[in-house]
């Protein structure tokens, strides 16, 4: 094969699938479509006519202008390598060299790659857990609270919002407490870039007092993967810091075709946003209904999530009734060209936007509802999959340039992690690079594995760890 690659990704692209996973354009349904060759004609370089996005003045100076008025924003920066470098120049444009920042312990690993590359102290707050659903869910205010007593030195605050299931923290009491304490707040917001477009969704960090917010393009909004947006949206933060940050993660030969489309998609979402995603949510929350009436799944809610909102959108099926995994459920559902976002053990999430159709959602759910018919319901309860908590404040940075070893993974509890070891998706850390492994750890890495789910930072069952 010579290029199998292409081969590989022409066969997919062929097959009869329903796509409940991101990008949110679904195999093109929700973006404009350029036939053949003609795909490339938008496909460029910084000329005159076309701008530049390292130096914006004219074209693409114009389309961040036209995002930033969409979401609320004071300013707007266009993202080629998507959610993690926004976030990475988000830490740089506020943080110096040795500064300390708190951060939630479910944070993407770009926020300790930043940590990495800063020499920067990470302080983690530590995110609730659902232990009914087994999903973990943003942390209250109080304990990010009693995160910044306990590290008055801490410069950023650092949450994640949405999470990978679609729960919301209070970002405006997190965000008032850190502006009265002289903080600033970072929000990745990577799964929640469609929120400033329909009234019934969750408010946008954006509009909650958040400092710098990054959002993907490309998870809900129809734009292709690796498109991302990262607003200023307070003048506590410098935008000509924020722009020479920006030099250094970006390409320096951005993809037209990410910019061109992330234009479109944020010009859709301001025309078609509202009635398109009040439509989506009207079916979703009727299959719902439906379903919990006559299975044992369960659907994770705002209620059930004990939090401050939750993205309807994100349709999170819950099976821990049942003793079938969920990822066994998710390889059955792909036989009928179904294809989720992620499963963990005891759920399936489906990443749902407007360029699914009502038919392919509905469908979906009469799968889930004749799976379900095949199923045992689970007489035994089953053991816990809590992740572990943080072991304190680490030092990626150290970790990472420290002198080192390879164990096996069980002979590495009471050392300190050389890697950030993470289960993917979401990628969210298990043990920080720096931080110490215990016991707890281990357990949960081996019982993720167990139940099919990849781990990152482990090759071939042993750990790289630092050598006092």
């Amino acid at each position: 094969m010579a290029a199998p690659l292409y081969e590989a990704m022409r066969v997919f692209a062929k097959k009869e699938i329903s796509s409940f996973h991101m990008p949110g354009h679904k195999k093109g349904a929700g973006i404009k479509r350029l036939d053949g060759r003609h795909a490339f004609l938008i496909d460029t370089t910084e000329l005159v006519p076309t701008d530049n996005l390292h130096f914006p003045t004219g074209c693409i100076a114009k389309a961040q202008e036209a995002a930033s008025r969409a979401v609320g924003a004071k300013e707007t920066f266009f993202s080629v390598n998507g959610s993690t470098a926004a976030m990475e120049t988000a830490i740089f444009s506020v943080c110096h060299r040795g500064d300390t920042i708190i951060a939630d312990r479910n944070a993407h690993a770009c926020v300790i790659s930043a940590a990495i590359l800063l020499d920067l102290d990470v302080a983690f707050y530590q995110n609730r857990f659902l232990k009914d659903l087994e999903i973990p869910a943003p942390a209250l205010c109080s304990d990010i609270i009693d995160a910044m007593d306990k590290n008055p030195q801490a410069k950023v605050v650092v949450v994640t919002s949405p999470n990978y299931y679609g729960l919301c923290a209070d970002i405006q009491s997190i965000s008032n407490e850190a502006h009265h304490r002289g903080l600033l707040l970072i929000v990745d917001e990577a799964h929640g870039a469609h929120f400033p477009y329909c009234s019934i969704l969750p408010d946008s960090a954006v509009a909650l007092g958040a400092d710098l917010v990054a959002q993907s393009a490309h998870k809900t909004l129809s734009a292709p993967t690796q498109s991302a947006f990262l607003h200023r949206c307070s003048d506590r933060v410098d935008s000509i810091r924020i722009r020479e940050s920006l030099h250094l993660f970006l390409s320096s030969s951005p993809s037209y075709i990410l910019m061109a489309y992330m234009d479109l998609a944020r010009d859709w979402a301001e025309k078609h946003g509202e009635k398109a995603y009040t439509n989506l949510i009207t079916v979703i929350e009727k299959e719902q209904m439906k379903l919990e009436k006559n299975t044992a799944i369960r659907f994770l809610t705002k209620e059930r999530g004990g939090c401050h909102n939750k993205d309807i959108t994100r349709v999170v099926a819950n099976f821990a009734a049942y003793e079938e995994s969920a990822k066994e459920i998710e390889s059955k559902l792909q036989t009928y060209g179904i294809y989720a976002e992620m499963a963990d053990r005891d759920n399936i999430v489906f990443i749902v936007t407007p360029a699914n159709t009502n038919r392919e959602i509905r469908v979906l759910f009469r799968r889930l509802f004749s799976l379900s018919k095949s199923l045992h319901i689970s007489m035994d309860k089953k053991i816990s999959l809590q992740p572990p908590k943080s072991q304190g404040i680490c030092q990626p940075a150290k970790a990472f340039h420290a002198k080192h070893k390879r164990v096996p993974m069980k002979d590495a509890i009471g050392y300190l992690s050389q890697h950030t070891i993470c289960v993917y998706p979401p990628n969210t850390p298990v043990v920080a690079a720096g931080e110490k492994i215990c016991a707890e750890a281990v357990l949960y890495i081996e019982e993720a594995q167990t139940s099919g789910l990849f781990v990152t930072g482990i090759e071939e069952g042993e750990i790289d760890v630092l050598i006092d």
